[in-house]
């Protein structure tokens, strides 16, 4: 990926956990940086261009595509991840799968090269992040499971109101 994108002063800066030797040996390329964990990645997200989640294995809510999308960074992601999140390819981000390292490439040199792609994804994950991981949907969501379980009783349905109203915050991940 970074021969193909070299002309264009491209940097990879690969930030969390990865023991992986084949990174590793990446550590003497200029144009790679290996961070590491970071307690806060928002710095990271600010500089990014596009974001890469080569995850192969994963389980649960992968967090860091949401929170590199609230941040407004488009996104190419294995398409683990992307069944995970039941976003759509070519909507919200950009998909390959981790058994095929040359798509992936070619899918983050395309959306690092066209900028309308680039501008589609960005607004359209930002808007999915809004619509998905938004307070009221959760307090919407907390509510559906509370109905399925039993119903509440009239005083418990005003100390919800009275404690979620007064609390909702928009969505903003620190330093984004």
């Amino acid at each position: 990926m970074l021969v193909a994108l070299s002309s264009a002063d491209v940097r990879l800066i690969v930030v969390g956990q990865n023991t992986a030797q084949r990174l590793s040996a990446l550590a003497g390329d200029t144009s790679v940086e290996l961070i590491g964990s970071a307690e806060d990645p928002s710095p990271y997200y600010e500089r990014a261009r596009i974001f890469v989640g080569p995850t192969r294995f994963a389980a649960g809510i992968p967090i860091k595509i949401v929170e590199a999308a609230a941040c407004g960074v488009p996104i190419v992601a294995t398409s683990l991840l992307v069944a995970q999140l039941g976003w759509v390819d070519g909507e919200q981000l950009l998909a390959a799968p981790a058994t095929d390292p040359e798509k992936f490439a070619d899918q983050c040199v395309r959306l690092y090269s066209d900028k309308e792609l680039w501008s589609h994804l960005r607004e359209e994950a930002l808007a999915r992040v809004h619509d998905e991981y938004s307070p009221e949907r959760f307090v919407e969501n907390l509510r559906t499971i509370l109905a399925r379980s039993r119903p509440l009783k009239a005083t418990e349905r005003e100390a919800v109101a009275a404690n979620t109203a007064s609390r909702l915050q928009p969505l903003a991940f620190e330093g984004c």
